[in-house]
């Protein structure tokens, strides 16, 4: 018995032109420090890719096992999606919803980071970034707003309190971000005895150390991982008066995505941050693979009656002979 056919065709190019009590992200184990060579990989694994780099997105909304208590309204994601565009698009890069699904598990609405990544991997689709929103997130150290269970990869989890937020602008972005091989403005690196080996202000002389310490990005301030106390809520001024290892006074950026502190004040990222990003999605295969073609031919009788198949393109999607959707078969045709 045919239980539904989906044929979408969205034609809606996102271009370059156009609860502060939850820690804001868990700290994956797994994170590749050193970037790759930025942008010097484009037209490598694929000829039909230019910028503004346009990366395929899959959005997974958990729901109870009866269909209740979805994670998150679609309103909210595609007003999540838009934000996140924002804050990427002066560094070219830019992105496709290519489908929305909802998954009916209630143990996957509520998630534990740290322990249950596993049970993400039957609904993964290839190819694209993958973003499952969970009605509940949480780690060893307590609730999250978000998980990227690595940096770089291509899922992440979100909490739906943070997709459903009118306030709370920068936690998919902030996400996303270590998808994308950026690492948190304050991160650290243990030493031979387990002391932590932290980002010092200087960019010249001696104490420089922007290169192979914190985030690895010179052109982001050094941090500390500082609470909103020491942010000022009128003008978003960092007002702590720590001190590096060579007892220069910090000068955090509450403003970056990448830093915590003022979830409200994250309005931007670095050139530098912007660069990295960009040279991840051009090396690492599997972000490769998630950016969209600038135009897509399907080969000639293509007939899907099962399984599911996604197409995403920036231009155009053609094809050449029968084309057919029928049975339990899922297919999304975006561009």
């Amino acid at each position: 018995m045919k239980r539904f056919v989906y044929l979408l065709i969205i034609m809606s190019i996102i271009s370059f032109c156009r609860a502060q009590t939850n820690n804001d992200c868990g700290i994956p184990s797994k994170i590749q420090r050193t970037a790759p060579i930025a942008d010097s990989s484009i037209g490598k694994n694929n000829i039909n890719i230019s910028f503004p780099l346009l990366v395929k997105v899959f959005v997974h909304i958990v729901a109870n096992d009866d269909g209740t208590g979805a994670a998150a309204l679609d309103t909210a994601v595609m007003r999540q999606m838009e934000n996140m565009r924002q804050f990427y698009a002066e560094h070219s890069i830019c992105f496709i919803l290519v489908g929305v699904e909802q998954i009916n598990s209630t143990d996957l609405n509520t998630q534990d980071a740290d322990n249950e990544e596993l049970e993400l991997s039957p609904y993964l689709i290839p190819n694209m970034v993958n973003i499952f929103v969970h009605s509940s997130l949480f780690g060893n150290n307590g609730s999250l707003n978000g998980n990227a269970y690595a940096i770089p990869n291509y899922y992440l989890s979100i909490v739906g309190s943070a997709v459903n937020s009118t306030t709370n602008i920068s936690t998919l972005a902030h996400e996303m971000g270590h998808v994308f091989g950026l690492l948190h403005t304050f991160q650290d690196r243990k030493d031979g005895d387990g002391n932590s080996i932290r980002e010092n202000v200087a960019r010249n002389g001696v104490c420089k150390n922007c290169e192979t310490e914190g985030d690895l990005i010179c052109d982001t301030k050094a941090d500390r991982n500082n609470d909103e106390s020491v942010i000022s809520e009128t003008n978003c001024t960092y007002l702590g008066t720590m001190l590096d290892a060579c007892s220069a006074a910090l000068e955090m950026e509450p403003g970056n995505i990448m830093t915590y502190g003022r979830r409200s004040c994250r309005n931007h990222f670095t050139p530098g941050q912007g660069t990295r990003a960009r040279a991840f999605l051009l090396s690492s295969i599997f972000l490769v693979n998630s950016l969209a073609e600038d135009d897509l031919l399907i080969f000639q009788n293509t007939n899907f009656s099962s399984g599911r198949a996604n197409y995403a393109a920036r231009n155009t999607i053609s094809n050449i002979g029968n084309f057919s959707v029928s049975a339990d078969a899922r297919v999304n045709v975006t561009s």
